[in-house]
């Protein structure tokens, strides 16, 4: 069973997920696309991050966007210059990639500013979080987060493996 005090961080999570997106000026599709390049992005000789186009879309169909919704999403944030849409030589594409599929050669690559906004997030939501900390009374803050910080753990563990994203 999960403890009541899970579904109480979920539902203050969220919109404060939210607000920090839109303080960043993302929203928070945008800001798991920046996400992902990040933590599953290779290297590219411009050290700048890439991803294959394709392996982008699986890991975000897996929580479920839809195609339209991905190219959407992208389109936003290459238009803020956050990310950057390529098509990769064959050189590179086997230099970077698993050569066994050689034929999909579109990829993206997060832009310096994309990985700005991602630590613009990080800070953003640090500060909120410690905010509402602070405006909790300490007993019940510490009994609400120790309740939920395994189901937590435990959940977001899920959530990166079903989707692909361990970071190694």
């Amino acid at each position: 069973m999960i403890p009541e005090e899970f579904f109480d961080g979920i539902a203050y999570l969220l919109p404060g997920l939210n607000q920090v997106a839109q303080e960043c000026d993302l929203s928070i599709g945008e800001w798991i696309i920046l996400w992902d390049l990040q933590h599953r992005g290779v290297p590219n000789n411009e050290n700048k991050l890439v991803m294959l186009r394709k392996d982008l879309t699986q890991s975000l169909a897996s929580r479920g966007f839809g195609e339209a919704n991905i190219t959407r999403l992208l389109n936003s944030l290459a238009d803020k210059e956050h990310v950057r849409r390529i098509s990769l030589t064959q050189g590179e594409r086997d230099r970077l990639f698993d050569p066994s599929d050689r034929e999909t050669r579109l990829a993206v690559v997060l832009e310096p500013s994309g990985g700005k906004k991602i630590d613009e997030f990080k800070d953003r939501l640090t500060h909120h979080v410690a905010k509402w900390r602070r405006s909790q009374r300490p007993f019940l803050n510490q009994k609400a987060l120790t309740a939920a910080a395994t189901p937590l753990l435990r959940f977001a563990e899920w959530f990166l493996k079903s989707a692909g994203t361990e970071r190694t």
